[in-house]
């Protein structure tokens, strides 16, 4: 019984033996055929390049009012009309068409690009779009190649440092980059003011207001020259601050700007007007030469225009366009990302929001 039994237990050790050198063997074939896939894949994977006329990929947040096109690429060369012989390219959206105003794939010179218009308007939330180009065969179907779109469109929201500071009495600052305060963040700063007024800054203004029960607000703000009313008075001094969002409040509250770097230009004299569906109307503010300030009371975030000679309440800017009252120029961001869905959007979002409203509080003073 000795010899049977140990010749069995040789023969089951190198039974052993073999059925572990085929696993290793059968994982390392399947390891190598995973390689040879993904190299496969990464040869044949559609993407996305920069928008043309900036370094902006499709991904993490747009902001509204921008028209953009990217070309589309395969193996890292724009897809050319040679390239789809036999084959279909298409576009399809399965979330927030709202985004967009139009979102479309185009073919010009035998090149292919995604054109991309984002949503128009000064909105106060954040849109989430998602959708994806497919290139398939024409007679059968079969999927080919297959470029999931993700990114989001709209304004930023301040960032949680700058509603801690305003809780601790700070001014809540603001920026181009992210300008929207929510509802949310509003109640969080008025609990701990008790309702008393909180003090919002861009800069060189502030608003002090009460804020209870305020909703969401775009401050978007900018200081760009508006070219119809300098043309139409060419020979007076200008200062502009314009809210093209045209957010209001609740509470009127008090907007402060600061003038005293056109004090010797404007030769200490200022006169602020608002400028409205192509009108001039006065508005009555307080100068204090020692803070070299102008303040006067209002709801409304609109187009203020500060000059050094009076102008007749009323007066009609005969160059005005029809969207002359809505133009503003607004600062983008490059986006870092490298294509389209490289970087969650919630997470872009909030870096971006972050980072700018870091940025504000280091370099502003209460």
């Amino acid at each position: 019984m000795k010899k049977p039994l140990s010749f069995l237990m040789a023969l089951i050790a190198v039974l052993s033996m073999n059925l572990s050198t085929f696993a290793l063997e059968t994982a390392v074939q399947n390891e190598t055929a995973d390689e040879i896939t993904v190299e496969m894949n990464e040869k044949s994977e559609l993407s996305l390049g920069t928008a043309e006329d900036g370094e902006l990929t499709l991904s993490g947040l747009l902001t509204p009012n921008q028209k953009l096109r990217f070309p589309i690429l395969l193996n890292g060369e724009q897809l050319k009309s040679s390239d789809m012989e036999g084959k279909r390219i298409r576009l399809e959206t399965d979330d927030g068409r709202s985004a967009v105003q139009t979102i479309k794939i185009a073919e010009e010179d035998g090149l292919y690009f995604l054109e991309v218009n984002t949503l128009s308007g000064y909105p106060t939330k954040i849109v989430n779009y998602s959708g994806k180009i497919t290139v398939t065969e024409k007679s059968t179907g079969k999927e080919l190649h297959v470029l999931p779109l993700s990114f989001s469109a709209g304004y930023a929201a301040v960032s949680e440092e700058a509603v801690n500071a305003a809780k601790e009495g700070d001014f809540l600052m603001v920026d181009n980059f992210a300008p929207v305060i929510t509802d949310k963040q509003f109640d969080a700063i008025d609990k701990v003011a008790n309702g008393e007024k909180i003090t919002i800054s861009g800069g060189d203004w502030t608003y002090e207001v009460r804020v209870t029960g305020q909703p969401s607000v775009n401050m978007l703000h900018s200081e760009r020259v508006i070219k119809e009313i300098v043309s139409q008075f060419e020979n007076q001094e200008f200062k502009f601050l314009s809210f093209p969002a045209g957010s209001a409040f609740d509470f009127t509250g008090t907007m402060t700007i600061d003038v005293s770097a056109e004090m010797e230009d404007f030769g200490g004299k200022f006169y602020v007007y608002s400028y409205y569906n192509g009108k001039l109307n006065k508005v009555y503010a307080n100068y204090n030469e020692d803070e070299g300030t102008l303040s006067f009371p209002t709801k409304y975030m609109g187009r203020f225009v500060i000059t050094d000679k009076e102008i007749k309440n009323g007066t009609v800017i005969e160059d005005c366009s029809p969207d002359c009252d809505d133009s503003v120029s607004t600062p983008t961001k490059p986006n870092p990302s490298t294509g389209a869905g490289t970087l969650p959007v919630d997470v872009a979002a909030a870096m971006a929001g972050l980072s700018a409203s870091v940025i504000a509080l280091l370099g502003m003073k209460k």
